[in-house]
């Protein structure tokens, strides 16, 4: 569940916008990906840039001193051996994050220059309802081929009570938890209990490259970004007025299914197994660096450059690490409960 936002996972507004390029020095910079949260886990990720055709000796992420300070009181910092490399290293922090609070980001290394950033976490996210109906889509079969099939999906709405206001960004993320209900003496339920817990989902569908007027809405990997620029609009699936702001996810559907019904020689019993899958939707409201990175990023990744014509391949062009490169973002999340849908 950790891995789910790397984010994000996820997951951006430039009114307080600072671009800076990226540096051409031989001595690199250090690098920061770190995301703040109101809930619960935070992660901050470390290392060393090396500039261009570097033949030099790989740069050592533990010589990173690495400081967050809350409203200007230092925050426990944990390293995380399992997320970590040698590249990069990933601290993270169980301390609970309020709305309006100032995060303060310092990271200094020998021979480098100083690193620091520093955000305010987002207004939280309180009153949230969320209903489930079906639509049918079409999608592609496969890659390789044109044709299309219809599939019935479940469509998730999504109803935030508040007001939207100008450069308010949020995110939907859906997790998705595959289970089995063992009934009967299984033979081998651990075969079976190792199989379970978060999958990834590739069968998240979302509206994209919409715009209007008044606002935007843009998929990127397993989350929906919209971005509201004031106004009262209707954008496809997304809905803005005085008192809510509305938005869909739709999944493919995994029902309740018998993966195995046989004999144990053991106990002399039948034995039967049933797959199911829970669902946890989230809703983030994004801080605006977290928005900016987010956009820079996906301009870069999806922006079709002819590499072989001698063009060079776009980058990202949004920091807001001052005397490193990177993102220290925030979000405000809203979870439900892991529910089953049938």
């Amino acid at each position: 569940m950790r891995k789910i936002l790397p984010l994000l996972l996820i997951l951006l507004l430039a009114a307080c916008e600072k671009e800076h390029s990226f540096p051409t020095e031989d001595s690199g910079r250090i690098y920061v990906y770190a995301l703040m949260s109101d809930g619960g886990r935070s992660t901050v990720s470390i290392g060393i840039s090396q500039p261009l055709g570097s033949t030099g000796q790989r740069p050592d992420p533990h010589s990173v001193n690495v400081r967050l300070e809350a409203d200007g009181k230092p925050v426990r910092l944990t390293l995380d051996s399992e997320l970590s490399s040698e590249e990069i290293l990933t601290y993270y922090t169980e301390d609970e994050f309020r709305s309006g609070q100032t995060l303060t980001l310092h990271a200094t290394a020998s021979g480098l220059n100083p690193a620091e950033s520093e955000i305010i976490i987002p207004e939280e996210i309180t009153d949230v309802r969320i209903t489930k109906g079906e639509i049918d889509s079409f999608k592609e079969s496969d890659s390789h081929s044109s044709s299309d099939y219809m599939r019935t999906l479940w469509e998730f709405g999504i109803t935030i009570y508040e007001e939207a206001k100008a450069g308010d960004a949020y995110a939907v993320q859906i997790l998705k938890k595959k289970m089995y209900e063992l009934i009967g003496d299984v033979y081998r339920p651990e075969d079976y209990e190792s199989k379970m817990g978060l999958v990834e989902i590739d069968d998240l569908y979302v509206s994209s490259n919409v715009s209007s007027e008044h606002g935007s809405v843009t998929s990127v990997g397993s989350e929906t970004i919209i971005r509201f620029d004031g106004g009262e609009t209707k954008i496809e699936n997304i809905v803005y007025d005085n008192v809510r702001t509305y938005l869909t996810a739709c999944v493919n559907p995994s029902r309740k299914r018998m993966v195995d019904s046989s004999y144990n020689p053991i106990s002399n019993q039948n034995y039967s197994v049933y797959e199911y899958y829970e669902y946890k939707i989230k809703v983030y409201r994004l801080a605006d660096e977290m928005y900016s990175y987010i956009r820079a990023r996906q301009t870069a990744e999806n922006h079709e450059i002819p590499i072989h014509l001698g063009f060079t391949p776009a980058t990202y062009t949004y920091t807001n690490v001052i005397g490193g490169i990177g993102v220290f973002g925030a979000v405000a999340e809203y979870e439900t409960d892991w529910t089953i849908y049938e």
